[in-house]
């Protein structure tokens, strides 16, 4: 009726969420959502960790919301700064090859 294409096993388990928990059931708190990333916000990430590129990941997700109203799990920043190649560990990777090259 509402539109939405949904098994009917996920449909019964979510009927039996709303019926235990209420209006929370329709909440799924899940974070880190890709659109929550987008260029404005990347090119701040991208800034703000070639400045401190050992800043913590749990001080980044914390400026992250305070600058820009998202919050996004530490997971997902870690992926996001090894694709960017700004993650503290990307460092040390490429500075551990580096050093085998030598």
């Amino acid at each position: 009726m509402s539109g939405v294409q949904i098994s009917r096993s996920a449909a019964y388990r979510l009927l039996q969420k709303v019926r235990t928990q209420g209006e929370e059931a329709w909440q799924n708190g899940r974070h880190g959502h890709p659109a929550k990333l987008r260029e404005p916000v990347r090119h701040w990430l991208k800034e703000y960790c070639r400045a401190a590129p050992h800043t913590p990941s749990h001080m980044v997700q914390k400026a992250l919301q305070e600058r820009f109203g998202i919050r996004i799990s530490v997971s997902y920043l870690n992926a996001t700064r090894a694709v960017l190649g700004i993650g503290s560990r990307v460092r040390q990777v490429q500075e551990k090859k580096r050093m085998q090259t030598d």
